[in-house]
């Protein structure tokens, strides 16, 4: 289900990038921005990468204890699973392109200031296990910031956001 979370949002981005930029190329892809030997995933030049950062549980996601059976149970199982996921929009352009950066990463801030909930009525292609997503911007410390870029590309910072998604999809009762 996260997968498809994400990718409805990146297709969504995408769609509202190239009517902003009246392109015909993808603008917005799901992935790292590195391979697994360090080397620059290549199809992510001059996009908006978007990728997971971490997820967060909500009470209503975990689970606890059954007393009878000694199994685990998810507590609140007829109501929404919950999770957050920790997503980065990085403008992932070289140097003699950076004011084309500002203006992608521009057009996403306004993509997620202007789509903060997507669902059926929004987005038809919404995985049937997602009731919605919750789209909001986050605030992160300069430390954190300069933590999660020596993370997933080396400590080499590029023009990015950071969003909380919060994923509300049903459970069908166990």
């Amino acid at each position: 289900m996260l997968d498809k979370a994400l990718e409805l949002i990146v297709t969504q981005l995408d769609q509202h990038l190239r009517r902003c930029f009246q392109m015909n190329e993808d603008l917005a892809r799901l992935s790292h921005l590195l391979e697994r030997d360090g080397s620059p995933v290549p199809q992510c030049d001059n996009k908006v990468v978007v990728f997971l950062v971490g997820i967060e549980a909500n009470d209503n996601s975990r689970q606890v204890m059954d007393a009878e059976t000694g199994g685990f149970a998810r507590r609140g199982s007829s109501s929404p699973a919950k999770w957050n996921l920790l997503v980065m929009f990085a403008a992932n352009f070289d140097g003699n392109n950076y004011p084309e950066a500002l203006k992608l990463l521009s057009s996403t801030i306004q993509f997620i200031e202007e789509c903060p909930v997507l669902n059926r009525d929004n987005a038809p292609s919404l995985d049937p296990q997602v009731g919605k997503l919750l789209l909001s911007i986050q605030n992160m410390p300069v430390p954190e910031v300069a933590s999660l870029w020596n993370m997933h590309n080396n400590g080499r910072y590029l023009p990015s956001v950071l969003c909380r998604v919060q994923v509300l999809g049903y459970m069908s009762e166990a």
